[in-house]
C-alpha cells in the first residue's frame, strides 16, 4: 500500500534528493583523487581515523598522511568548487558531506 503524498511533511523528499545529490556529487570527486590521496582523505575525514592509524593502516608514515590529507582535500575543495554540484563553491569536509 502505498502512502498519499499529501501526508508526508513538506520538504521530506527534497532533502532526501539534495542528500542523495550532494553524496553522488563527493562520491565522484573523490574517484577523481589519486588512490593514496583519496585513501587518506577518506580514512581520516570520514572514517575518522587518526593520522597515525592511518598511517599504520597504509604503511606510510605520518608525515606522508598529512602531505597526502593537504593536498587530498585541497584538490577536493577544487573538484567541488568547480562542479556546479550542491556544494559549488563551498568549502566542506567529507564528513560534513556525507552528513547532509
Amino acid at each position: 500500500m502505498l502512502t498519499d503524498p499529501g501526508q508526508f511533511p513538506e520538504g521530506v523528499a527534497d532533502h532526501d534528493a539534495d542528500r542523495h545529490v550532494t553524496r553522488d556529487h563527493l562520491t565522484r570527486a573523490l574517484l577523481a583523487l589519486p588512490p593514496r590521496r583519496r585513501r587518506v582523505v577518506v580514512l581520516r575525514h570520514v572514517v575518522g581515523l587518526s593520522e597515525r592509524e592511518v598511517a599504520e593502516d597504509l604503511g606510510i608514515s605520518v608525515g606522508a598522511v598529512k602531505s597526502a590529507g593537504s593536498r587530498g582535500l585541497a584538490q577536493l575543495r577544487g573538484l567541488l568548487a568547480a562542479d556546479d554540484g550542491p556544494q559549488a563553491g563551498r568549502h566542506t569536509t567529507p564528513r560534513e558531506a556525507t552528513r547532509r
